[in-house]
C-alpha cells in the first residue's frame, strides 16, 4: 500500500499508512504522540477517527464564519488556484476563467 501520512502542526495527531511509525500492514493507523491509538481497513473509518480525535483534544480550529470563497476570489482546485467562476462548455465539460 502506498505511504500516506496526515497530521495537523502542534497536535501530536496523525493519520498514517506504512511510514516509520506506521507499520505496511494494509491498514490506517491515527496516531497519538507517536502511539498507535486506533487501526482502520478504510481511509474513510481512519479519517473519521482522526478528526473525532482532533476535536476531543481541541486541535480543531474553529471554523470561519464566512466561507473561504467569500474571504477569497480564488478558489482552489487540486492544488491550483482558479479565478472566476466555474461555467460549463457545450460540450458538458466546465471551464475557469
Amino acid at each position: 500500500m502506498a505511504r500516506y501520512k496526515r497530521s495537523l502542526k502542534g497536535s501530536g495527531i496523525s493519520l498514517e499508512c506504512a511510514t516509520e511509525n506506521a507499520p505496511d500492514d494494509g491498514c490506517y493507523h491515527v496516531l497519538r504522540d507517536g502511539r498507535i491509538v486506533s487501526s482502520h481497513r478504510t481511509l474513510k473509518a481512519a479519517t473519521g477517527a482522526y478528526r473525532a480525535l482532533l476535536e476531543e483534544s481541541g486541535a480543531l480550529l474553529e471554523q470561519p464564519s464566512e466561507p473561504p470563497a467569500a474571504q477569497d476570489p480564488r478558489r482552489l482546485v487540486g492544488e491550483f488556484y482558479v479565478y472566476g467562476k466555474a461555467r460549463r462548455r457545450g460540450t458538458g465539460t466546465r471551464t475557469y476563467g
